[in-house]
């Protein structure tokens, strides 16, 4: 993504209570979720349960009994059993005791503990591979770049270089840890299924069922169990930023904007991705915003990646001709966003103007 905060727009429209947040990653068992449960019996009431600790967990950090009972609307006596269940799994523990202010005993709070458990997350794009690992917790434990040229490749080909680093990643799992979700980022659409994944620049992966071949990938090396899931990079980015970097209310509602080769966007709801029916909701490089503005690949003009997406912002922000423009945005678009950022830290004139308008044209469609 952008590797500057001022090179990057984050909108946040308004903030409304809710409880319904989901974990991205957990054990076996405790299946994600977009809300709290409505039907089925005891296990599935137990489940959900066991599922709003952990959210509440994951949006508060180190929370008391009696703040996680309140917030997740259970009585202490069945918090106290699914406490010590999500203890007894080590996916939970309590920290040394604290006084608060006035009469009673000592607090014990109650935080991630996760060393256990395992989550990988992979970033599929036309350069190669990104992976990150770390525990449940949160600790890293690796993270690893792997150069593959996914131009031009169809798709078997594309997944068998994906599926030789995976396979050496996986590789590295410690032994007293177990792998129980894979989380993969891609540029592109993913189907509501989650099962299949559009890699935008490379029309040859449309449709590939990437979460099914990975699932058999894992399968073959014996893990069993782990949840594949497939998603937006650009809304991976997004829930990143309101998470980690701007730390926003866990009911937040938030459009970001960022992107590396063209303009990524994602929508935030309630602090969860919100990807729509087909995958592409929170597309805002296509919103329409100025008529007027120079033509897109949509086929239509000013559309907002038009008008701030890289190409256009290296052109007619005056840094390169636009052949130029175009090779170094593929070749290597970290480069071309460095000297975007300069420009505007430089505060040179053409690419403010550009900034400016796009700016106003937003706001104006966002608005009305």
């Amino acid at each position: 993504m952008i590797g500057s905060a001022r090179a990057r727009l984050l909108f946040v429209f308004l903030s409304t209570p809710s409880e319904t947040a989901t974990i991205n990653t957990m054990p076996a068992g405790l299946t994600p979720d977009s809300g709290l449960r409505r039907s089925g019996g005891s296990g599935d009431l137990r489940q959900g349960n066991l599922t709003q600790i952990l959210r509440y967990v994951r949006d508060h950090g180190a929370s008391s009994r009696h703040d996680i009972a309140r917030g997740c609307g259970l009585g202490i006596s069945t918090m106290t059993d699914l406490i010590g269940e999500l203890r007894a799994r080590r996916i939970v523990k309590e920290l040394d005791p604290i006084r608060r202010p006035g009469a009673g005993r000592p607090t014990r709070p109650i935080d991630f503990d996760g060393e256990p458990w395992c989550v990988l997350g992979v970033r599929v794009d036309l350069d190669g591979f990104q992976f990150a690992a770390s525990t449940l917790g949160g600790r890293e434990l690796w993270r690893d770049s792997v150069t593959a040229n996914l131009r031009g490749s169809d798709a078997d080909a594309g997944f068998a270089a994906l599926d030789r680093e995976l396979r050496t990643q996986l590789g590295r799992l410690p032994a007293d840890k177990q792998l129980i979700a894979v989380e993969i980022g891609v540029p592109g659409y993913v189907a509501e299924d989650r099962a299949t994944v559009a890699l935008s620049e490379n029309p040859e992966w449309q449709n590939f069922p990437l979460s099914a071949k990975v699932s058999t990938t894992l399968a073959d090396l014996g893990i069993e169990g782990a949840h594949v899931g497939v998603t937006k990079d650009s809304q991976l980015a997004a829930l990143h930023a309101v998470r980690v970097e701007l730390r926003l209310r866990p009911d937040a509602i938030a459009a970001y904007f960022g992107g590396l080769r063209s303009v990524g966007s994602g929508l935030v709801v309630d602090g969860e991705i919100f990807p729509g029916a087909g995958g592409g909701a929170g597309d805002f490089g296509h919103l329409n915003v100025d008529p007027s503005g120079p033509a897109c690949s949509c086929g239509r003009n000013g559309c907002l990646q038009s008008l701030i997406g890289p190409q256009n912002l290296l052109t007619s922000g005056d840094l390169l001709p636009a052949n130029e423009a175009a090779r170094l945005i593929d070749e290597r678009p970290d480069e071309a966003i460095r000297k975007i950022v300069e420009a505007m830290d430089e505060g040179q004139a053409a690419m403010l103007q550009l900034l400016k308008r796009a700016g106003a044209a937003l706001v104006t469609r966002l608005t009305t």
